[in-house]
């Protein structure tokens, strides 16, 4: 998150005065930026973008995160209630 920040603020202040500020190392900073996602990641961002389909549909863009829970389940998408929450 904090790696996120200092990408997105570039342009606007010093990589190495953002990263001294924040408590973090610029090498750190750098090897974030060239690491590839972890799966975890990489689930978790498959999993956002199928709810977000889902809320798109009028009949449920209203579901909860246990209706949420229990339909990602009938399509096949195993999770569990707390990662339909996130969303």
């Amino acid at each position: 998150m904090i790696y996120q920040f200092i990408q997105d603020h570039r342009s606007e202040y010093c990589v190495e005065r953002m990263c001294r500020v924040l408590e973090v190392s610029t090498s750190a900073f750098y090897n974030w930026r060239t690491r590839k996602p972890s799966q975890r990641a990489l689930k978790s961002a498959r999993l956002l973008e199928e709810i977000r389909r889902i809320n798109k549909d009028p009949k449920t863009e209203s579901y909860g995160s246990p209706r949420m829970t229990t339909e990602l389940k009938s399509r096949g998408i195993h999770c569990n209630l707390s990662q339909g929450q996130r969303a």
